[in-house]
């Protein structure tokens, strides 16, 4: 979250008072957020799968362990990659597209 928050500062669509605002609140807020294992051999495969990044493999990799948990909570997958989005519906997880 913080490396996408200094991204959008650094491309100029975040004021430095609403970066140093949302940075604070996410590490305020930080104990609320599940954690999740990785499993980084699937990530890796995603990775070769998909030509995904490396954490971008990480992040979806998360995303499909949360998915396969038996209680899993109903959550849709999010990012601002079109190509890592992409993936996720490959995968055959619920995405939240980015309106361009």
């Amino acid at each position: 979250m913080v490396s996408a928050l200094n991204r959008r500062y650094r491309a100029g669509d975040l004021g430095k008072k609403d970066y140093e605002r949302l940075v604070t609140t996410f590490a305020r807020e930080w104990r609320h957020i599940a954690a999740i294992d990785v499993d980084e051999i699937a990530a890796g495969r995603l990775a070769a799968a998909h030509g995904l990044r490396g954490f971008d493999a990480v992040h979806l990799s998360a995303r499909k362990l949360l998915h396969s948990a038996e209680d899993a909570p109903s959550v849709a997958f999010s990012s601002s990659d079109e190509r890592l989005n992409n993936a996720a519906a490959a995968e055959k997880l619920t995405v939240m597209w980015a309106k361009p």
